[in-house]
């Protein structure tokens, strides 16, 4: 197994040094998906051109709660291709969604389950399962992350116990290239980092410039993005040391308020969802510098939004790594970014090769069975 990882690998370097991979062509690519708090709901936009086109999950769809700071904060989709999205108020639950249609399932994650207070944000780990920040101002004590079965939605166990390293406000989440799990405290203005087989806490991985940090994000260049809602900017901080690189996008550029969500799209630059003022705004991926304002205020409704998330709606097969509809060299480069990371899925289908749920070392040689059949 050892030598024929290797040899695959080689195989995959070999085309990669051979080929000129140009970036994706423009007009093409998927939808943007917003957690939209105050109104209850996840929007979809035109991921080109920012147009709004629905509501994908429409307002208090299977009880989602509404309102700014108790709407939904976090969504992503799941090895089953289906959307999760946290819900908060009264709900205190995470529900799931059809991934085409945005048509609700069923309460994945059960109201209170485990003490679930207040989520934020979830991201589905290493193992499978789903992890989940909660946290509640008037109830520190559940200042945790929860972990439940990633195909059932039982409670497992507290994975990081109330308070763990001086946890305070836990928010956005991320397992980080080192397997470890990344997780802000928007109150103790940290980023701490948990042992991602025990939840034993390591350290403050960073913490220098930030003043209410709610999402984290890994960069394709391997450092950590992170939001600083009350300086106005995201910090850039080493993705190995956590120090300081730089106010990546500096304080109140492009108009920038509150910024909660971030993520990094398709076309490379970074996307900012801006809470208060109710929009989204575009910044160069390799500089930071403002470029625009891809979604104008309250567009299609657009109230307190958060979490940010590409997708395509267009069934695909799972080793079209760039979504264009073919399965060629052009698949490559994006394959090994999904592989050693920390690349992102174009849709929910590409990647899991093998359809175990994870992308790993097992994805190789189907995909290039994929590749030259």
């Amino acid at each position: 197994m050892k030598r024929t990882t290797l040899g695959t690998l080689a195989m995959l370097g070999a085309a990669v040094a051979g080929i000129g991979i140009p970036p994706a062509a423009q007009g093409e690519g998927p939808d943007l998906l917003v957690a939209s708090q105050g109104s209850g709901s996840v929007l979809r936009y035109d991921g080109q051109s920012g147009a709004f086109i629905d509501a994908f999950v429409s307002a208090g769809s299977g009880g989602l709660a509404s309102g700014c700071f108790h709407g939904p904060s976090g969504m992503l989709f799941g090895p089953d291709g289906n959307l999760y999205v946290t819900s908060g108020g009264s709900s205190d639950s995470v529900l799931r969604y059809d991934g085409q249609t945005g048509e609700f399932i069923d309460q994945f994650v059960t109201s209170g389950s485990g003490g679930l207070n207040q989520p934020a944000f979830l991201v589905f780990g290493p193992d499978g399962n789903l992890y989940v920040s909660s946290g509640n101002a008037a109830n520190r004590s559940s200042d945790n992350v929860l972990r439940y079965d990633g195909q059932t939605g039982a409670f497992i166990d507290e994975f990081v116990p109330a308070g763990s390293g001086g946890m305070n406000g836990p928010t956005g989440l991320e397992f980080g290239p080192d397997g470890h799990l990344y997780v802000c405290g928007v109150i103790s203005d940290n980023v701490l980092r948990y042992d991602g087989q025990t939840g034993a806490f390591i350290d403050i991985f960073a913490s220098t410039g930030l003043n209410a940090p709610v999402e984290l994000s890994f960069g394709p260049d391997g450092n950590l993005y992170v939001t600083s809602a009350l300086t106005a900017a995201v910090l850039r901080f080493d993705g190995q040391t956590g120090d300081l690189i730089d106010q990546f996008v500096p304080p109140g550029s492009g108009g920038l308020d509150h910024p909660a969500g971030l993520r990094f799209g398709p076309d490379g630059n970074l996307y900012v969802s801006d809470f208060f003022l109710d929009r989204v705004l575009r910044y160069d991926g390799q500089t930071g510098a403002f470029i625009d304002v891809f979604l104008s205020s309250g567009s299609g409704g657009l109230d307190c939004p958060v979490g940010l998330l590409f997708w395509d709606s267009t069934p695909c097969d799972p080793c079209d790594m760039n979504c264009d509809g073919d399965v060629d060299a052009f698949d490559i480069e994006p394959f090994l970014e999904l592989l050693f990371g920390p690349g992102e899925p174009c849709a929910p289908c590409t990647g899991d090769v093998d359809g175990n749920g994870e992308i790993n070392a097992f994805d190789i040689e189907p995909f290039l069975n994929c590749l030259f059949p």
